[in-house]
């Protein structure tokens, strides 16, 4: 018999937050029809709370590439943004102000092996 790993892969990962999504949006839907106007401050703080939660799994994970090796190219390509947009949210000094490099980036970003 094998094992259960306490590792989790990433289908676990996508499963466990498609679920608490869909649980979530289905728990507000019935509760703002029975909220009243002075628990709806109550709901966006929560729901803040939950997007804080999710943005630092974001950032932590972003650190991890950016240690793996992926250069800013091709972690904006990943969230859709420009290069310069995932440094200045995600950069070492993310949270404070700062002008993105000037210079362009590193010769291996854009090569094939980036394009996967």
């Amino acid at each position: 018999m094998e094992q259960a790993s306490d590792e989790a892969t990433l289908d676990d990962v996508q499963a466990h937050l498609t679920q608490a999504m869909v649980e979530a949006r289905s728990l507000l839907t019935q509760a703002r029809r029975h909220m009243a106007r002075e628990e709806w401050l109550e709901a966006f703080q929560l729901l803040d709370a939950a997007e804080d939660q999710l943005g630092i799994g974001k950032r932590q994970l972003i650190l991890a590439a950016r240690k793996g090796g992926w250069s800013w190219p091709r972690i904006g390509r990943a969230l859709g943004v420009s290069w310069q947009a995932a440094w200045q949210r995600y950069g070492p000094s993310a949270g404070r102000r700062r002008r993105p490099p000037t210079s362009t980036p590193t010769p291996q970003s854009g090569t094939a092996a980036e394009a996967e």
